[in-house]
């Protein structure tokens, strides 16, 4: 069968309001029957960054942490979570 795996990641500790998560990569795979396979997500802290009217300037917030919630669908109970 085919599968896509995503990877959403959260930011909850930001110092501006943003989603609970965001997708920021995905990859397509098939496998199959019983059949395993390592897949590698990624996500750049720069892809994290937010606009800041004030500095107008992107502004990446490297001293909080992420979340990323890892699953085959968007749908929270779907989601396996890890802070990073």
């Amino acid at each position: 069968g085919t599968e896509v795996v995503q990877m959403y990641v959260g930011a909850d500790e930001s110092v501006v309001e943003r989603p609970e998560y965001i997708l920021k990569a995905f990859q397509k795979i098939r496998l199959k029957a019983g059949e395993r396979k390592k897949v590698v997500l990624t996500c750049p802290i720069n892809e994290m960054a937010y606009f800041d009217e004030k500095k107008n300037a992107f502004v990446t917030e490297n001293d909080i942490s992420y979340e990323l919630y890892i699953g085959t669908s968007s749908r929270r109970e779907d989601l396996q979570k890890k802070r990073v």
